[in-house]
């Protein structure tokens, strides 16, 4: 038995995407006592609902994407982690191509929290058989740069996150999961602002339009350097849970991820070949 959030009633999360434009996600539960998968509907009107599996989802520069090859639904890395409260039920999501966003994920769970309850359950456990692992051809941070996906050796998720920037330093924490105090600190996570001249632009943007995000971006000028390593290895689990959740099918995945001056590129490369010796435990 586990202790999970269930998803009770049909919740639509009401904002402004990154570029400051009016949007909305919905998650509603379909069947009480069906199974626990996650799908996504590309569209009220047209398309159909697809369960969301490595099949279907791409990376983009800085972010992951559903795709059904004509709709999208963006920074799903910042939708997908809320699996890991764990956040079970058979759920359909709806959006539009850019969710409300703000380079954090707080906003949505605040928003499906107060719609669930909590219950002990059990729940489908899935982990892989073998290890597996995506390696980068180049160096990053002056380090091999992987992400690698071991076989369970607890019920626990373990994230082994290292982020390192030459000249400014070295940062590495180890997250446990289940834990939902832990994951609500992680969802707060902010993203990187960056290069440098997007924090200018951003200045000026939040000052005579109406982009709202300004203040919830990780600005290398505005921390002190331990502060920013932290925040960046924050989010990076927080990103790196968005694509295990594509490995948790219709339950929880557990097992071991170490990465290492990884990103979309790297977890999404993992996740496509574990999802090849995927098992149930």
């Amino acid at each position: 038995m586990r202790e999970v959030f269930v998803l009770d009633r049909q919740v639509v999360h009401r904002g402004k995407d990154f570029f400051g434009r009016k949007a909305w996600i919905q998650l509603k539960p379909r069947f009480r006592g069906g199974p626990n998968t996650w799908s996504w509907k590309a569209s009220y009107t047209t398309g159909g609902t697809h369960e969301i599996r490595p099949e279907i989802v791409r990376t983009r520069g800085h972010r992951t994407e559903l795709t059904d090859g004509k709709r999208n639904l963006s920074v799903f890395e910042h939708v997908g982690p809320l699996r890991f409260f764990p956040l079970v039920g058979d759920l359909e999501i709806t959006a539009t191509s850019w969710p409300p966003y703000d380079g954090r994920a707080i906003g949505l769970w605040s928003a499906v929290k107060p719609a669930c309850r909590v219950e002990a359950v059990d729940v489908p456990l899935y982990t892989v058989a073998k290890p597996v692992w995506h390696e980068y051809k180049k160096m990053r941070g002056g380090q091999k740069a992987f992400t690698q996906i071991l076989p369970a050796d607890s019920d626990e998720l373990v994230l082994d996150i290292t982020r390192s920037f030459s000249g400014i330093g070295t940062y590495q924490k180890t997250f446990h999961f289940p834990n939902s105090r832990l994951l609500e600190e992680v969802c707060m996570a902010k993203t990187l602002g960056n290069p440098d001249w997007l924090y200018y632009l951003s200045s000026a943007l939040s000052a005579v339009s109406n982009w709202p995000h300004h203040k919830s971006v990780l600005w290398p000028q505005e921390n002190e350097t331990a502060d920013l390593l932290r925040g960046i290895v924050w989010h990076a689990a927080l990103d790196t849970l968005g694509s295990l959740n594509l490995l948790c099918r219709d339950g929880y995945f557990i097992g071991r991820v170490t990465s290492v001056c990884s990103g979309h590129e790297g977890d999404t490369g993992a996740v496509m070949k574990a999802n090849q010796c995927l098992v149930r435990v």
